[in-house]
């Protein structure tokens, strides 16, 4: 009986010895692919920002802003002052950014990636954008709260 106990934890040891590397690469290989997961998708989430933001209409949306706010100082305008062309503008550049900040706030990398490089202008748009802001929160609430997220990071 001794004997074939012995050879049982020959087998087993065997076994163990077989497998646990085995096990150990397994392992090795799922982690390699949840980092190659991971990157893979913060590549993706960096290009669709970057598609959003530099699309034609909202470059011109912010453009026509930046010009304003240059020119006439929009962002010190009481609302009913702006014509419906530049509601609409700082409508896009808002929702665009704040469609932005919703992915951003999922992955603190992107932060250096994309958020730090486009302080100027996430702030200025931002501080141009406020008195359109604050007047659709009066009719539909927490409207663009991740555009505010996204200023307060780079106010510091």
């Amino acid at each position: 009986m001794e004997y074939w106990s012995w050879v049982g934890q020959v087998i087993e040891t065997a076994f163990v010895v077989v497998l646990a590397p085995f096990a150990i690469w397994q392992l090795k290989l799922q982690v390699k692919a949840t980092k190659d997961q991971t990157r893979a998708t913060r590549i993706q989430n960096f290009a669709t920002i970057i598609s959003w933001v530099q699309a034609e209409d909202i470059r011109q949306s912010r453009g026509l802003l930046f010009d304003l706010e240059k020119k006439q100082k929009i962002s010190t305008l009481p609302i009913d002052r702006w014509d419906e062309e530049w509601k609409q503008a700082a409508d896009r550049v808002s929702q665009c950014l704040n469609s932005a900040a919703m992915i951003a706030q999922q992955d603190s990398r992107l932060e250096s990636m994309w958020v730090v490089p486009a302080r100027d202008m996430i702030l200025r748009s931002w501080t141009i954008a406020q008195p359109r802001i604050r007047e659709r929160r009066k009719e539909e609430g927490d409207i663009w709260k991740e555009f505010d997220w996204l200023a307060s990071k780079v106010k510091g």
